[in-house]
């Protein structure tokens, strides 16, 4: 199911993903680096397999009942947005694998999306010491 989705959003697979592949994500719930800026983000640094998290992240942002609205290829980066009545998420994955999920000015859902990563077991959140 997740390389059809990263399939019809034309990333291509790296490597294969054995169909017993497990990886439990590791995820921080932070601030931005906007100093200037109440938002928030979710930071994944340590993915393994970024193809296989991405998909994890497609199939909540799905269950959550998002409508997708595009994606954008940069350099090193992929972009791909997601909309709600409540406004826009977008979620970035580099060539390092690292994803964020951002959200500007719109709390309320990322707050959704991370109570949806807080409860599944392919995720752990990330305590930052302040």
């Amino acid at each position: 199911m997740i390389s059809k989705i990263l399939e019809k959003l034309g990333l291509k697979k790296k490597k294969s993903v054995d169909k017993n592949y497990h990886e439990v994500f590791k995820y921080e719930f932070m601030p931005t680096f906007d100093k200037e800026s109440d938002d928030n983000m979710i930071r994944f640094s340590t993915a393994n397999n970024g193809d296989y998290l991405l998909g994890k992240l497609l199939i909540i942002i799905d269950l959550l009942g998002f409508d997708p609205d595009g994606t954008n290829e940069m350099i090193d980066e992929i972009w791909i947005n997601a909309k709600s009545e409540n406004g826009r998420i977008t979620i970035t994955r580099d060539i390092w694998d690292f994803v964020f999920i951002m959200a500007e000015n719109n709390k309320t859902d990322l707050e959704k999306i991370e109570a949806e990563l807080n409860n599944s077991t392919d995720f752990e959140k990330i305590k930052i010491e302040k």
